[in-house]
């Protein structure tokens, strides 16, 4: 089985291990929406009517651009309840009916609590706006998806002739990417907690301990780049402070690296180089000059050099990283001009660089990176590096 289908496969398995989404053939939910703004209030659905359930926003432009095709929908086919439904205050709906001279003929109500978004929109998946929902006669989903899509869906539940075979797959497919998106969120929440439970752990001197948790968190998330990255920085910055582990800390550092490397993401590198950096410097006994030399030759590998020539957003982000990581260890080298000539010339370079760019590309050197740098330029020039 190739890396891609095993892949799949585990991502499926582990989605079936989850609660299934609302799909098309589901009962509707409760309706428990609050306050109307424009037309009749309702409080459930009624078989026998077939109802549009549209998710919108006061601020959403695709939304305010579809309300007049929906009062047009609402025209063609007035036996259809369509309702709008919207997150905000209803004052604040009304207000911007009214400033916008919106005059809708389906009805508005509003959704405070979340609770129709809840029983709705997030158990079906649905996370951006517009996006509606069709109700056929009998209170059953009949379509889900995007609102400016509902025209040729509409008219079909109208009549009875509608196959939802085609909008059943698709719908199967944009929820499985976004039920795999929350489970890594999630695990991605799970790895961030236990690494500042092991982050305690170090802070308290408590090394061996947060070794044998880390070793743990790795065999966990050994097939999730982000986290298992994570706990590789964690890995070496302990192994160096081990005495007992000093042996294993550059084989460590080097399988890190290598991983690095073959990811291809020069962002990845950097990261790599600098949790190197702050493992192995600048004081003794933590101090490893093998180590050391490791992180720079990840800084100067052929395709890490390649990425920041770029004339991109990215790499201007990453030429000041670089620049960072790069004078921290000319520092730990005894070498401070280095260290402030590479930071100093980096800056002016962006600054330079920047103002040929539009204003909203200019966020690389801002008035706190600014106050950073300044900050190390000053450490740089007062403090001796160790020895």
């Amino acid at each position: 089985m190739s890396t891609i289908f095993a892949l799949l496969a585990l991502a499926t398995q582990s989605l079936l291990l989850q609660t299934a989404p609302l799909q098309i053939g589901d009962a509707a939910p409760p309706l428990t929406l609050g306050e109307f703004v424009a037309g009749e209030p309702i409080g459930q659905l009624t078989k026998g009517t077939v109802y549009v359930i549209e998710f919108s926003g006061t601020t959403c432009v695709p939304c305010i651009r579809l309300m007049p095709h929906l009062s047009a929908l609402q025209e063609r086919f007035p036996e259809v309840v369509i309702i709008s439904v919207f997150p905000e205050e209803a004052t604040e709906v009304r207000e911007f009916l009214k400033k916008r001279n919106l005059k809708v003929s389906y009805r508005v109500a509003v959704d405070v609590e979340s609770q129709t978004w809840n029983h709705w929109s997030d158990a079906a998946c649905q996370s951006s706006i517009p996006h509606a929902f069709i109700i056929d006669a009998n209170s059953k989903i009949a379509w889900i998806g995007h609102a400016a899509l509902i025209d040729e869906p509409l008219e079909k539940i109208v009549k009875g002739t509608f196959d939802a075979g085609k909008d059943i797959q698709r719908l199967a497919l944009e929820q499985g990417v976004v039920m795999a998106q929350r489970q890594a969120r999630e695990r991605a929440s799970r790895a961030r907690a236990e690494y500042d439970r092991l982050n305690q752990m170090v802070i308290g001197g408590e090394y061996k301990a947060a070794l044998a948790g880390t070793i743990q968190a790795m065999q966990e998330y050994a097939g999730s780049n982000f986290e298992i990255e994570l706990f590789r920085g964690f890995d070496v910055f302990i192994r160096v402070r081990l005495p007992d582990e000093r042996n294993s800390a550059l084989t460590a550092c080097q399988q890190y690296a290598i991983q690095s490397q073959l990811s291809g993401d020069p962002m990845v590198m950097h990261r790599c180089a600098a949790a190197l950096v702050n493992a192995a410097g600048p004081e003794a006994p933590c101090k490893d000059q093998a180590i050391l030399h490791l992180a720079d030759a990840i800084l100067n590998s052929e395709s890490y050099v390649a990425s920041l020539t770029k004339a991109d957003f990215s790499a201007r982000v990453l030429r000041f990283w670089t620049s960072r990581t790069q004078a921290q260890l000319f520092f730990i080298d005894e070498n401070k001009q280095d260290a402030i000539k590479i930071l100093e010339d980096t800056v002016a370079e962006l600054e330079k660089s920047e103002k040929d760019l539009p204003q909203e590309e200019r966020r690389v050197i801002t008035p706190t990176t600014r106050s950073e740098v300044a900050d190390i330029l000053s450490m740089y020039a007062a403090e001796p590096a160790a020895r």
